[in-house]
């Protein structure tokens, strides 16, 4: 009995809830508000170390020569970068090599940044050697090869301006250069003999590798350069030279030969 009571009382409950409930308007749901997001400045870019300017165009350099590249330093920390536009007109110089055996003798500059053209051989004897380069002091000396052994022209000296042009004669020997016969290398008392070609005046007089020339004609050899050396040891064959040589713990003797042609 209990029983059938309570459900009609459930069914009483709802029916009051659902009546109460309907016709209420339904809750208005909270707007979302859209958050205003500030855009980020931009990071500021870090000024470069070094800043290099633009570079202007160049007129190309003339058919057959290269322009000699700028060579520098980079700056230090902080500082600017600076190319160096040294644009300058070098001096131009002629040399005439004139080599009475007809052998087309050689020609050795010692000037800065030489920019040199192809050698022009003009007539039997005389090759053309033309080149430029930046104002300054200059040398230019002449070479022909005589089998082992070189034979020289005096050397000139010379004081570039820019711009200006020159013209310089270098003569040959008409004479074969003659010599000892040894190969050699420097060492602190002079030059050191390292070998002795057969045939030759040195092998001659006797002389063996490890022997030390210590003088040439008064000169002591430990203050020159092998060229140098070389230079004064050679000269035109038939020549006399004297020199000193050191064996061992000897004293060192003295020689005198006459110059030879020394075959390669």
């Amino acid at each position: 009995m209990r029983r059938r009571v309570w459900i009609p009382a459930v069914v009483v409950a709802l029916g009051l809830l659902l009546w109460f409930t309907w016709d209420r308007e339904p809750p208005v749901a909270t707007p979302v508000v859209a958050k205003k997001v500030t855009a980020r400045p931009p990071r500021p870019t870090r000024a470069p170390s070094r800043t290099a300017p633009p570079r202007e165009p160049r007129e190309p350099a003339p058919q057959g020569r290269t322009r000699p590249e700028v060579s520098f330093m980079p700056p230090g920390h902080g500082q600017p970068f600076v190319e160096d536009t040294d644009e300058a007109e070098p001096a131009e110089v002629t040399v005439h090599v004139v080599d009475p055996r007809g052998q087309g003798g050689r020609m050795r500059p010692r000037c800065t940044n030489v920019v040199p053209d192809a050698p022009e051989k003009v007539s039997e004897t005389t090759t053309i050697w033309r080149f430029t380069a930046r104002a300054g002091p200059c040398s230019v000396q002449g070479m022909r090869k005589d089998g082992a052994l070189p034979a020289w022209t005096d050397e000139v000296n010379l004081d570039l301006v820019s711009g200006e042009s020159y013209d310089v004669v270098l003569e040959l020997p008409a004479e074969r250069t003659g010599g000892l016969g040894v190969a050699f290398e420097p060492v602190e008392q002079g030059m050191l003999v390292t070998s002795v070609h057969a045939g030759t005046p040195a092998e001659a007089l006797g002389l063996e590798p490890g022997d030390v020339i210590v003088e040439v004609d008064g000169l002591p050899t430990a203050a020159l350069s092998g060229v140098e050396f070389q230079q004064v040891l050679a000269g035109p064959e038939g020549t006399a030279v004297q020199f000193l040589v050191a064996r061992g713990d000897q004293e060192p003797q003295p020689y005198e030969i006459v110059r030879s042609f020394v075959e390669r």
